[in-house]
């Protein structure tokens, strides 16, 4: 267990505690989640393979026909696909077995997602909506909290358009770092309904208790991002920065480097982009420390893991008998491949925020195929594993004052990282 490791997180020097609230507390523009109701729409002009024009508002006798022509709906565990109507009980089509047949549609869902991504904070010029599926519920329909993955690269978000439906229930609910949007659909049978989101947050689908919810589902993917996009003037927080840089350079009891952990959920796919790859808060903190660039601060992007080897009845009587801490993926924060060796981990001192047991079960997956057959009062093997996105900021060997002329244009690439900094290996500890 980590319990240990809260304490020495108090004893950290308090620039490092600075860093973590400087960080933490950069402004950014948009939210998580967004919605909108459109009362003047087009028509999708919906035409659905072996049946034809489907009218709307849905009605119960082609909802009928349309359930006798779709397939239940998958969710993903890791890398498999599953249908498990416990776990989400909807029927869906594939582009490919239907049609929108209005031209004007097209321009109606770049509209929409021009609007929710202003909304979230994310440039819209550079962001395109891919048509992803039809997805259909009815009365008892449900899908329980989850969360998307990214299905293409530049995956960032999900907008769901629900078609003019009559139905009860359905709503939306949306999770993201202790907060939560409830939204609840117009199901007027007029008007259609839109919300978007990180793909990375937490959601569920209340069971529809009356009619059907037809919904369209678009993939909102970002390509061709500037960096130009971010906010042109952060000079406060580089000079906040610049400060505390200039304490962790005298510092030589201080730690090579610092992992600061990033808030959204991202694959090592997602974070290959660089800094205009990421979401919210994120992108805003990464912004800061890549105009801090210019002073001589080195960051980049990579996946921090963790591995825990043990014994015991599943996570509640977990004994933790090993555990390796790496970073590993590297990437600049322009988005440039870094071929670095897994490094190391000081987990107590170089990890921040600091981790709680409510962090590692949040984001552990278990493996249940570890665990073997339980005999008597003996517990089975397991193994459980922990990655999150991070910023890796290395300590400076030289700095220079920040220019304010320097951070209104475009921010400098970072100096090469020290290769004497580089601890080969991942470490393995007794726990």
């Amino acid at each position: 267990m980590i319990s240990s490791k809260a304490g020495k997180a108090e004893k950290r020097p308090s620039y490092i505690s600075s860093l973590e609230k400087l960080l933490s507390g950069v402004e950014h523009s948009g939210d998580f989640a967004t919605q909108g109701v459109e009362k003047k729409h087009p028509a999708p002009g919906l035409w659905v393979d072996g049946m034809g024009c489907i009218a709307l508002p849905l009605l119960a006798p082609q909802a009928t026909q349309l359930k006798g022509v779709c397939e239940q709906a998958p969710f993903g565990r890791g890398e498999k696909t599953l249908v498990d109507k416990t776990i989400r009980n909807a029927l869906q089509l594939s582009p490919e077995q239907f049609q929108l047949k209005n031209t004007e549609w097209a321009s109606y869902v770049e509209e929409i997602a021009s609007k929710a991504c202003n909304s979230l904070g994310v440039p819209p010029k550079a962001v395109t909506a891919e048509l992803y599926k039809l997805v259909l519920y009815e009365a008892g329909s449900f899908f329980v909290p989850h969360r998307d993955t990214e299905k293409a690269d530049g995956m960032f978000g999900t907008l769901v358009i629900v078609l003019p439906s009559i139905y009860k229930g359905g709503e939306l609910i949306i999770a993201h770092a202790g907060q939560t949007r409830t939204f609840h659909p117009s199901a007027d049978g007029f008007s259609s309904y839109w919300a978007a989101f990180y793909a990375d947050c937490k959601h569920e689908l209340k069971p529809v208790t009356d009619g059907h919810r037809l919904c369209l589902i678009y993939n909102l993917i970002q390509s061709g991002a500037d960096l130009a996009a971010k906010p042109p003037d952060r000079q406060r927080d580089v000079q906040r920065l610049y400060r505390f840089m200039q304490q962790w350079q005298k510092d030589d009891a201080g730690p090579e480097k610092l992992i600061y952990q990033l808030e959204h959920v991202y694959s090592p796919e997602g974070i290959r982009g660089g800094l205009v790859a990421l979401k919210g808060k994120d992108r805003a903190a990464a912004a800061v420390l890549h105009e801090a660039e210019q002073c001589g601060l080195d960051v980049g992007i990579a996946t921090f893991r963790i591995e825990h080897l043990g014994h015991g009845y599943y996570k509640e009587h977990a004994n933790i008998e090993m555990a390796e801490y790496e970073l590993t993926g590297w990437t600049t924060l322009n988005g440039k491949p870094e071929s670095y060796d897994t490094l190391s981990v000081d987990i107590e001192e170089e990890v921040i925020p600091a981790l709680s047991e409510a962090d590692l079960d949040d984001y552990f997956e278990w493996d249940v195929n570890e665990f073997e057959e339980a005999t008597g009062n003996e517990g089975g093997d397991l193994f459980r594993q922990y990655a999150k996105a991070c910023l890796v900021i290395w300590r400076p060997d030289e700095l220079e004052a920040p220019v304010k002329a320097a951070a209104q244009g475009a921010p400098q690439e970072g100096k090469a990282k020290p290769q004497s900094k580089k601890r080969k290996g991942a470490v393995t500890a007794k726990v």
